[in-house]
């Protein structure tokens, strides 16, 4: 009995100092989480200043890196605007030619146009006739173009034509004008006659009389040459015998040749003469249109000078009956 009661007091005892361990250990921790609370703000605290600094020092680096890369993008900027405006300006000026070209074709294609251009020889005689394609090109928009580009746009067109037209002479072929179905060679011919002349088909109803063409460089000498095709030789005497066959004919063929050759130079001094006598049939047609504009324009002209000279009256406050009878309609 004694045993059962110590016992149990010891265990009671034993509780009571579990008890007491626990609220110990329970207030100790209570004492303990505000510390660490405060070491750990501390520790953010530490860690936000020294973020701050180093976005701090970011900054800085950023902005001198800025300050020193900003002038490298500005120069590129200007220099895209730069090429941008040679760029625009490069093709305003090229649509500016195209425009130019085009109406300068359009231009020589007027009846008598050209003859009039080609009847004057120095550029001195050609200024006034300058002078009247500008006012033409400016009825069209196109203002500030010389005198000095229109001759040498002219005489670009003349060139370029002449040599189309002497190769297509040369070469004894047709330009395949207003042909649907055209052949391989008749596309090959009209090719290469376009990279020599790009507005031929605009340029040959106007330039082709006024070409100058030398058919002498044309003519290409391709004698045909007789061959003697003789057996294998046996003997000693068979040379001597195929050289005197083979002289034997090249002499007739030399003669035929020749007279071939006569035959055809004669046949194209005629075909010569008939163009050069159309072509002076032409030129004077083309001359007489020529005088016949410069009568319709003399009159267009006069009709003007009298109409302003009838409106300077009536400002003044003469009369009607008077003005027509000073200048009548």
């Amino acid at each position: 009995m004694l045993a059962v009661t110590t016992e149990a007091v010891n265990r009671t005892e034993h509780v009571q100092v579990q008890q007491v361990q626990e609220e110990t250990d329970e207030e100790e921790e209570d004492v303990e989480e505000p510390v660490a609370e405060v070491e750990v703000d501390n520790s953010v605290e530490v860690e936000g200043d020294q973020a701050e600094d180093v976005q701090e020092n970011r900054m800085e680096v950023e902005t001198s890196t800025s300050n020193v890369t900003d002038d490298p993008p500005r120069q590129s900027v200007k220099r895209r605007r730069v090429e941008g405006g040679v760029d625009s300006a490069w093709l305003s000026r090229e649509e500016d030619e195209r425009a130019m070209v085009e109406l300068l074709l359009n231009w020589i294609a007027v009846p008598g146009s050209y003859s009039r251009w080609w009847l004057l020889k120095s550029d001195e005689e050609k200024q006034p006739l300058c002078d009247e394609i500008k006012l033409f090109l400016r009825s069209h928009g196109r203002h500030g173009i010389e005198s000095v580009d229109i001759r040498q746009q002219l005489t670009t067109f003349v060139t370029t034509f002449q040599a189309a037209h002497t190769w297509l002479r040369q070469a004894r072929v047709e330009y395949p004008l207003n042909v649907e179905n055209m052949t391989l060679e008749q596309e090959g011919i009209k090719s290469h006659v376009l990279q020599m002349c790009p507005h031929y088909e605009r340029l040959v109803g106007v330039l082709a009389p006024y070409v100058k063409y030398d058919d002498s460089t044309a003519r290409t000498d391709t004698p045909a040459t007789a061959t003697v095709q003789a057996a294998t030789p046996s003997n000693n005497d068979t040379p001597l015998q195929s050289r005197d066959t083979s002289v034997a004919v090249n002499t007739p063929t030399k003669e035929a040749e020749s007279s071939r050759r006569q035959s055809t130079e004669s046949n194209t001094d005629d075909n010569i003469d008939d163009e050069t006598k159309a072509q002076k049939r032409h030129l004077f047609e083309l001359e007489c249109a020529r005088l016949q504009s410069e009568i319709e324009t003399r009159n267009v002209q006069l009709v003007l000078e009298k109409t302003l000279a009838r409106k300077k009256l009536l400002d003044a406050g003469i009369s009607l009956e008077e003005v027509d009878r000073i200048f009548p309609m």
